[in-house]
């Protein structure tokens, strides 16, 4: 539910509704630390996509990071430039996400910046010559970088190529068949991560309150809306991401939402 909105319907004060809108976006932040920034996940395949964000007297950019096989969001960040802050954020997230030197397929859009972001996220250090020194930092092994073009005309998408940033084409489409990927499901998976980028911009663009709207409260505005669908924790705590992307039932959010909530 949009803010404005919270604000009719209940009677509330705009600042209060601002206010618990940043203590949730912030707790959701502590949550998606907690539970998915711990390097415990074999990604696989990843998608990554940013979109332009309208706000008050300013403009932002916000991007998402997607696990194909789940649909889990792993990373989320928003920045007044895109530059390759935006994306280093964006793509340090996701490797504090993923267990080390495992293999990897990571798919972007044609921005020139994701592939040197994604190959100084995933790289490690080796010691090449021993003796006091400098290691050296060594790309994973197994790090594969891909780029979707999408070619428009009249706004129309006419065209796709697919083309490889970084490493072998081969070994890509083998991670692409492990995450229960293929051309079909890729575009629409691609295609979704888009629609959710466009959708929560919308919905961003028309709260515009005379609360201010600063790039800390933009970011704290988006958390909530994508991070409360994922947070499926039974009591021990253990994200099931088997569950992610097969609908959610009324329980299934109810739970989420208490486990969210209850958090510490």
């Amino acid at each position: 539910m949009k803010s404005q909105a919270i604000v009719q319907a209940f009677g509330l004060d705009e600042r209060t509704v601002a206010e618990w809108r940043d203590r949730a976006g912030q707790h959701c932040q502590d949550v998606h630390e907690a539970i998915v920034e711990q390097g415990k996940l074999d990604l696989v395949h990843v998608q990554a996509d940013e979109i332009r964000v309208k706000g008050r007297k300013m403009i932002a950019w916000m991007g998402l990071a997607m696990m194909v096989s789940t649909r889990l969001w792993v990373a989320g960040t928003v920045s007044l430039s895109r530059d390759k802050g935006l994306a280093d954020a964006l793509l340090h997230q996701v490797r504090r996400a993923a267990q080390r030197l495992r293999p990897l397929r990571v798919l972007t859009d044609g921005w020139a910046a994701y592939p040197g972001s994604i190959r100084r996220a995933f790289r490690e250090k080796v010691k090449v010559t021993p003796g006091p020194g400098r290691a050296c930092l060594r790309v994973w092994p197994e790090l594969q970088i891909g780029t979707v073009i999408k070619h428009t005309e009249k706004k129309r998408v006419v065209e796709i190529t697919r083309q490889m940033a970084h490493g072998i084409l081969e070994r890509a489409e083998q991670l692409l068949q492990l995450s229960r990927g293929g051309d079909v499901r890729e575009y629409r998976v691609y295609r979704t991560l888009e629609w959710h980028l466009s959708r929560t911009a919308g919905e961003l663009d028309t709260q515009k309150s005379a609360c201010g709207f600063t790039c800390a409260r933009l970011a704290h505005g988006h958390v909530p809306d994508w991070l409360h669908l994922q947070f499926l924790c039974d009591p021990s705590g253990t994200l099931q991401r088997e569950t992610l992307g097969k609908g959610m039932h009324s329980r299934d959010s109810e739970r989420a939402d208490r486990s969210c909530l209850e958090f510490r």
